[in-house]
């Protein structure tokens, strides 16, 4: 197991994970640059925070991370504008539990097709108890906006749930000449020529 508070102030540059039996977090530990996932499993206990910039920079194939991981939400120290997130869970983030309300907005698939179309399809997310249309789902783009008014309470300073791995395949609204806001799905950049497509599709960055 690795106990976090041998670290000074619980904080790793790297983590290396290299153990087929598997490797518990015990206590809280923060990574500031690299996880690599060479052999076996993650159990994370909830207890595995990524500073900003941190990443999974390799990930074998069968290394899973069991359990919650926190990301850093880049957004809460954004100055004043409109940015597209996304976030790398393999589950929806659920905003009614959010105690803070930013301005969220999602892009309605059901709302023409052409590009001069975008800008109304932007619609706000509702937040409150059992509101569907409070969920984050996964592989989501989103719009987040931020008022030149914002306080720092305004976004929550992480991003928790399971995190995202292996190959995934991710289903497009087949309207013609449809836009679809598709997140990067995994916590570390991707190379967007790797990735394989159906005829007709084409990646816009």
């Amino acid at each position: 197991s690795i106990n976090g508070q041998i670290f000074q102030q619980q904080t790793v540059n790297n983590l290396t994970i290299q153990n087929a039996s598997g490797v518990v977090l015990s206590h809280p530990l923060h990574l500031q640059k690299h996880l690599n996932m060479r052999a076996g499993s993650l159990l994370s206990n909830d207890q595995l925070y990524f500073l900003s910039g941190a990443a999974i920079s390799s990930a074998a194939i069968g290394t899973t991370i069991i359990g919650n991981v926190h990301a850093a939400n880049l957004f809460a120290n954004k100055t004043a504008g409109n940015y597209l997130a996304g976030h790398p869970f393999n589950a929806s983030i659920n905003l009614n539990q959010w105690t803070a309300q930013p301005s969220l907005f999602y892009l309605d698939d059901s709302i023409s097709t052409d590009s001069f179309s975008i800008e109304p399809r932007w619609k706000p997310f509702q937040y409150g108890t059992d509101s569907l249309l409070g969920l984050w789902k996964k592989q989501q783009g989103i719009q987040w906006r931020i008022p030149a008014n914002q306080s720092a309470q305004t976004a929550p300073p992480y991003l928790s749930g399971p995190i995202e791995m292996g190959n995934q395949t991710v289903l497009l609204n087949g309207k013609s000449h449809q836009f679809n806001l598709v997140s990067n799905p995994y916590l570390c950049p991707i190379q967007t020529s790797a990735m394989g497509r159906s005829s007709g599709v084409r990646a816009l960055n």
